[in-house]
């Protein structure tokens, strides 16, 4: 048994590789703390990892003033609104730090049109 599974392990390390798919480029910006905004270049999909950006404290934490489009769409909602096709909040734990805003931002953003998913752990999903 164990010399099929070694062959079966070297078979797959050595085997030709195939070409890779074409890989798009994808945009990253730290939010502050936990938060991460990932983006197509074009700003049509936009994932948020954790969703404490509304008095997200994580730049004071390291003495950064907020830059003033990040989000963009708390200052207002006009590049959201024409741009993204989707915004996908994908929470890692039910921590107040990564969850924060979420029922905020979803709110503001279907109000406004915007396509809007949540992704999160089983635990938290079915507490709320």
């Amino acid at each position: 048994m164990v010399s099929l599974a070694l062959a079966v392990t070297l078979y797959y390390c050595f085997r030709p590789a195939k070409a890779l798919p074409e890989v798009g480029q994808v945009r990253a910006r730290w939010l502050g703390l936990g938060v991460m905004e990932i983006s197509s270049p074009d700003y049509k999909q936009i994932v948020y990892v954790d969703a404490l950006i509304i008095n997200n404290w994580g730049f004071a934490g390291f003495n950064i003033p907020v830059p003033q489009n990040i989000p963009a769409w708390i200052i207002g909602l006009n590049i959201l609104r024409e741009k993204t096709s989707i915004v996908v909040f994908a929470i890692t734990h039910n921590h107040g730090d990564h969850v924060g805003n979420l029922l905020d931002c979803v709110g503001n953003l279907t109000k406004e049109g915007i396509n809007t998913a949540v992704v999160a752990q089983y635990e938290f999903a079915t507490s709320y």
